[in-house]
């Protein structure tokens, strides 16, 4: 399989920081992403995402066969459109290629076909349509489609994740105010979920990245002290001695 590959494929690098339009070329919007092509730039099809060696080879393989890529799964749904899974494939399948609008119609027919959440398909379909409204800049409809998650659907495994996302809108458009509330909002509200951890981190890390290193050090400080054991504590020493660094010159 290894030998098939080698013989079939030409890697090529590429700092997608530097080219930034072929980056936007071919969409990508996260890191690392490797996309497939004929000799004539075409695309085949996309992994995004780290993959271990031993599932990177497979997956490879299966896109060189046509299994499981884009086109196998259109294929596939015409001849088996109830499957909600599938479509969910299919819909984050565009989503990968920046091709919103083509997911978005994907993740809307899980809507209308497990309305009421039974398969449990609908709450991911739906927080997927969040998420392209915020890769469309449509931030205000993201956050609000984020925040509705609870009302849609209270019984969701998801409702700590739509909460942070929400936050992290706020976060990444540099409205610190907005984004500590929510971090400390989410604290309080799901103090059992597995990204408590991660939200008191990315309290001091908002400031951090809004020039506000005094008070994002002490912060740092603070959770180190709380917090000396954590799976963030390795990180967050490395920022206090970024910090530190940064000062004394």
């Amino acid at each position: 399989m290894i030998a098939t590959i080698s013989k079939s494929l030409v890697f090529v690098k590429i700092n997608a920081d530097e080219k930034t339009e072929l980056a936007g070329r071919y969409g990508v919007s996260g890191y690392p992403t490797m996309v497939i092509t004929k000799p004539n730039g075409m695309e085949v099809d996309r992994l995004v995402g780290y993959y271990p060696p031993m599932d990177f080879i497979p997956a490879m393989f299966d896109l060189m066969t046509n299994r499981n890529t884009l086109d196998y799964m259109l294929a596939k749904a015409a001849r088996h459109g109830d499957s909600l899974q599938l479509l969910y494939d299919i819909g984050e399948s565009y989503s990968y290629r920046s091709e919103l609008k083509e997911a978005e119609y994907y993740y809307n027919l899980i809507m209308e076909k497990d309305s009421n959440n039974a398969a449990g398909m609908a709450d991911d379909a739906w927080l997927a349509l969040a998420n392209l409204k915020r890769r469309d800049d449509k931030k205000e409809e993201a956050v609000e489609m984020y925040l509705q998650t609870a009302e849609k659907f209270p019984e969701s495994d998801a409702l700590d994740d739509a909460y942070m996302s929400a936050a992290g809108v706020y976060r990444r458009d540099g409205d610190v105010k907005e984004a500590v509330k929510m971090y400390e909002e989410f604290i309080e509200k799901y103090p059992e979920s597995e990204l408590v951890d991660d939200a008191r981190v990315l309290i001091p890390y908002t400031y951090y990245k809004n020039d506000q290193e005094d008070k994002a050090l002490k912060l740092y400080k603070k959770y180190l002290e709380e917090y000396p054991d954590s799976d963030n504590s390795e990180w967050v020493q490395k920022q206090i001695e970024s910090i530190e660094e940064e000062e004394e010159k």
